[in-house]
């Protein structure tokens, strides 16, 4: 066999060989792999190439669409993801949600420039069989490929909207890709033009100063890369942030878009970032004036505060299939959906925040809005969360042996549905219903620790005081204790108690609770007492005082 054809044998066993180990190697190792520097300094520079090779074209073949990479490169500073904020995409100026700019793609490579989007993934695949993606996307080539792009599209969308009938023909052509993808489930159908439309009129902008916006937005997450942890932090960011977009907004943009560009900080700031503290000290500044941009920052904010309310029902809505929810079903929640509305409830209370200091009840166009949507949620609480609480707390209550399957979960439930009830009062709003279901509650809650207090045969001390611990653990939601109820010449209680402190295991945090609340009323009565005392009560204290109570 001649010597070339042996070795290109070679190489291909070679290449298969590669191949089968890339194939089991994840990205970051298959890209470490590339950095060893005992692979580039082999001595057989033959087969490092090889090595190389096979690696660059196994990661590269994981991103097909480079052409669509490249251009969405434009955007990717003002990403989000978040597809909760689709639920009120209609009030948010600037929102650049990734599915919107997928669509947004597939429009300017139809209608904008189609032989450019040929030529560029054309080039793309060529600089890609020599270099990762990453490296090209780098590349003199590409950035005059995207700078061509950019350009394309800008002239496209300029055109379209200074013209209602094309910009509506544009929209319509977002709707319809839009559908054929799978319109995202958060995505109004009323609502899913005028959403687009404001995504159109934030590309023409971004796109005509995406250089200057990229610095600034650069400058500002490099001096404050992390959220502010309390309102001084805040304050002084918002301070950077004014000083910063008054820079901006005097950089010569573009004279058809006004003030708007004076807003893509600060929307950046909303829409990425999520930093309400900083957009509501900032607003504090710059007020509600048109000239400075404030009115549609209020009316973004706003907008978050509507996707989070209709967000948050239609994950509850998901999550409790409150649709279809039969009677005495069990509650479940798993820990992920317990973070998602904690992080949920904590993005409404900042909101609310934020908009009550950029003078929302000064805003006679906003205000009556927020006003719907809040009513609108604490309606939700109140006539579709907190029925199935109170639907599971009858069979959470009365499980006095051991608790029931669900305890966990109802408990978390009830906490959670009063903390918004602390939430929306601690604004100055209120929910009076539900000031009449904490009512109802400890109602129920103070017959069941009467109940409790009483032996049943068969009961175990044990069992008995881990059934008042749970009753603990729901009535200090509300702020109350059990102790209020206990009776001090309960001989039950008394025996109770002692027989716990008998035990050697620790005290629970609750125990404790009840335990030093009993305690403390029983020595209140042995000194009160000056010519009767309770044997009981004089044998708890004893008992109490010798284990360090």
């Amino acid at each position: 066999m001649p010597p070339e054809s042996q070795t290109e044998v070679e190489d291909e066993r070679l290449r298969q060989e590669i191949d089968l180990l890339v194939s089991q190697l994840r990205p970051d190792s298959a890209h470490q792999l590339l950095g060893e520097e005992t692979l580039l300094g082999n001595a057989n520079t033959h087969r490092a190439a090889l090595v190389r090779e096979r690696v660059i074209q196994h990661l590269n073949a994981r991103r097909p669409y480079r052409a669509q990479r490249l251009f969405t490169e434009l955007f990717e500073i003002y990403f989000t993801n978040d597809d909760f904020l689709l639920f009120g995409a209609e009030h948010i100026s600037s929102l650049v949600h990734r599915k919107f700019v997928a669509a947004f793609w597939e429009a300017m490579k139809r209608l904008a420039f189609p032989e450019l989007a040929v030529e560029v993934q054309r080039r793309l695949d060529e600089l890609a069989d020599d270099e990762l993606l990453e490296v090209v996307l780098r590349s003199p080539d590409a950035v005059a490929l995207k700078e061509r792009m950019r350009a394309e599209a800008l002239a496209h969308l300029t055109n379209h909207l200074s013209d209602r009938k094309l910009a509506t023909e544009l929209t319509g052509h977002l709707v319809a890709l839009l559908r054929q993808r799978g319109k995202p489930q958060h995505l109004r159908d009323e609502t899913m033009a005028q959403s687009l439309l404001r995504f159109l009129q934030a590309c023409r902008l971004l796109l005509n100063g995406s250089a200057a916006f990229a610095r600034w937005i650069h400058r500002f997450k490099t001096a404050f890369p992390d959220p502010p942890r309390a309102s001084a932090e805040a304050e002084h960011q918002a301070e950077v942030l004014f000083e910063a977009n008054t820079s901006l907004a005097s950089e010569p943009i573009s004279s058809g878009d006004g003030n708007r560009a004076g807003q893509v900080l600060p929307l950046w700031l909303l829409n990425v970032e999520r930093r309400y503290t900083v957009v509501g000290a900032y607003l504090r500044t710059v007020g509600l004036d048109r000239s400075t941009g404030g009115d549609q920052i209020v009316e973004a904010l706003l907008g978050h505060f509507i996707a989070y309310s209709r967000g948050l029902r239609e994950h509850l809505l998901h999550t409790l299939n409150l649709e279809n929810r039969a009677g005495g079903a069990a509650v479940r929640l798993s820990g992920s959906d317990r973070t998602r509305l904690i992080v949920i409830q904590e993005s409404i209370r900042q909101i609310i925040e934020a908009l009550l200091q950029g003078g929302l009840d000064a805003d006679g166009r906003t205000e009556p809005v927020f006003r719907q949507h809040l009513r609108e949620l604490t309606k939700f609480i109140w006539w579709r969360l907190a029925p199935v609480a109170t639907d599971r707390l009858a069979s959470v209550l009365w499980a006095r042996r051991r608790p029931a399957p669900d305890h966990a979960d109802v408990v978390w439930l009830i906490q959670y549905i009063w903390q918004w009830h602390e939430l929306i009062e601690g604004f100055g709003f209120s929910i009076s219903e539900l000031d009449r279901w904490r009512s109802d509650t400890v109602e129920d809650l103070q017959l069941v620790v009467e109940k409790a207090l009483k032996y049943e045969e068969g009961d175990m001390h044990r069992e008995r005081l881990a059934h008042l611990v749970r009753l603990s653990e729901i009535a200090s939601i509300f702020d109350v204790r059990i102790s209020e109820w206990l009776s001090v010449v309960s001989k039950n209680m008394a025996n109770l108690v002692m027989q716990r402190l008998s035990d050697t295991e620790p005290l629970s945090s609750h125990e404790a609770v009840i335990v030093r609340d009993f305690l403390s009323m029983a020595r209140a009565e042995l000194k009160r007492s000056r010519y009767w005392r309770s044997d009981e009560l004089d044998d708890l204290v004893r008992l109490a005082e010798s284990a360090g109570w």
